[in-house]
């Protein structure tokens, strides 16, 4: 699909401007790095020792909890057909949230910061034109809350078309155990695609979670 994006005063943005102009951009710096330089101390957060040595575990510790770090400056410009406005839509991988609550490590006191700096603020694709307000800032959510609020969150699906139902008979039951809309006839479809890429997200309304800066 062919879409061009443009920033608050009108200048197309390219995919290399969307990674230059976001907030946590530092040449060679991580992400989570240039975050606890910037707010470490009035969030109390610091980078998780553990990630030096397994890249999967959640990057930051929060007052002794884990806790994950979200950085979005693209709006997900349709979730206006979500009854969302983009504005303030953000996502959440499915695999994530399978993975970090009950059915996977189980984290308990979790938290996920949200780190928005919206670089593009209106998209035109197909002839249609999609728009959001400039927004930037950091905004604070339990994991616990979050799994609450997933299950009456709409599911986006990233490569619709390409998509192929879980095989695997033990991973169908967990799956539609854990998120009954997977299920679709005889069918439960993966929140993976081939290999580690996530399939699917949910997506959520920033203004239920908590802004800290």
């Amino acid at each position: 699909m062919a879409y061009q994006l443009f920033d608050a005063n009108g200048r197309e943005v390219t995919n290399a401007d969307l990674q230059n102009r976001a907030a946590w951009y530092r040449h060679g710096v991580r992400r989570e790095d240039v975050f606890v330089g910037k707010y470490g101390q009035s969030l109390g957060v610091r980078i998780n020792p553990a990630k030096k040595n397994d890249p999967t575990v959640p990057d930051l510790i929060h007052q002794n909890h884990l806790a994950d770090l979200k950085c979005q400056n693209t709006p997900f410009f349709h979730a206006c057909k979500l009854g969302i406005d983009p504005t303030y839509a953000v996502t959440f991988n499915l695999k994530d949230a399978y993975n970090y609550g009950h059915w996977g490590r189980h984290h308990a006191g979790m938290v996920i910061f949200y780190w928005v700096d919206w670089a593009a603020v209106r998209m035109v694709s197909n002839g249609k034109t999609y728009s959001a307000q400039p927004l930037s800032g950091v905004w604070k959510v339990d994991f616990s809350t979050l799994d609450q609020l997933r299950m009456s969150s709409p599911i986006h699906w990233y490569n619709q078309r390409s998509r192929q139902p879980e095989s695997h008979t033990e991973m169908k039951k967990r799956l539609a155990a854990f998120e009954p809309r997977l299920v679709d006839g005889p069918n439960v479809w993966p929140i993976r695609e081939v290999g580690v890429n996530a399939a699917c997200s949910y997506v959520f309304d920033l203004r239920k979670f908590e802004r800290l800066e």
